[in-house]
């Protein structure tokens, strides 16, 4: 009997080592699954980055053949137009992401050795939550801010080039149509040398309907 007590400490101690053991596995699996996602996460977004560019960029050229955009800010547009739907992006990349990285695991039977470790998949949600929590918040960044910010760039461009357009194709002494057909230019006279008009009249016949006339402009 006394020969058996040095045996019944150490199941004592091993009892109380177990749940340690098993929180050190499971920071292990946690760590080895946030680097696997956001490894994924880069992968995929690359992808549906490039598929979103090859889509967008025949429109843009489009829009640019027809002269609806300037050629010089085909690159600017085109990046402003990503950041508007980065939004929508990264939700779908980071559900794309975890369920590859899941799949995968159950595929190569690693679920199996982890049931086995003693972590639960319980587990997991802490992690996976703080993720979706990083994500949710870039989401409501380009949501809230950084996409309405470059639609209205954009759009800010295409009006500043569309109006550009219709300037350049004033021919003094003649009343010249706007490109939308809604309004009309004439100028009386143009100082090429320091770029300047005389004798100005504009009518807008768009929703704000209105007359505008001057001595001068400047282009």
């Amino acid at each position: 009997m006394p020969g058996r007590t040095p045996k019944i400490g150490n199941i004592g101690h091993d009892q109380f080592t177990l749940p340690s053991s098993i929180r050190v596995q499971a920071v292990i699996i946690h760590r080895a699954f946030v680097r696997e996602v956001l490894q994924t996460i880069g992968a995929v977004m690359a992808i549906l980055v490039s598929i979103f560019l090859a889509i967008r960029v025949v429109k843009i050229l489009q829009d640019a053949v027809e002269g609806d955009v300037p050629l010089e800010s085909i690159f600017t547009i085109l990046i402003l137009k990503l950041i508007t739907h980065f939004n929508i992006i990264i939700p779908l990349v980071m559900f794309v992401s975890v369920l590859l990285v899941q799949n995968r695991w159950s595929r190569d039977n690693e679920t199996i050795v982890i049931k086995a470790c003693g972590v639960s998949a319980k587990t997991f949600l802490k992690p996976a939550s703080i993720l979706v929590l990083i994500m949710g918040i870039i989401t409501g960044l380009f949501s809230l801010y950084l996409g309405p910010l470059s639609a209205h760039i954009g759009k800010n461009i295409e009006i500043d080039f569309r109006n550009r357009s219709d300037i350049s194709g004033v021919v003094p002494g003649v009343f010249t149509e706007t490109r939308s057909g809604q309004g009309v230019y004439f100028v009386e006279a143009f100082n090429q040398d320091i770029k300047q008009y005389k004798d100005v009249f504009v009518y807008n016949g768009g929703e704000k309907e209105g007359v505008v006339v001057a001595n001068n402009g400047f282009k």
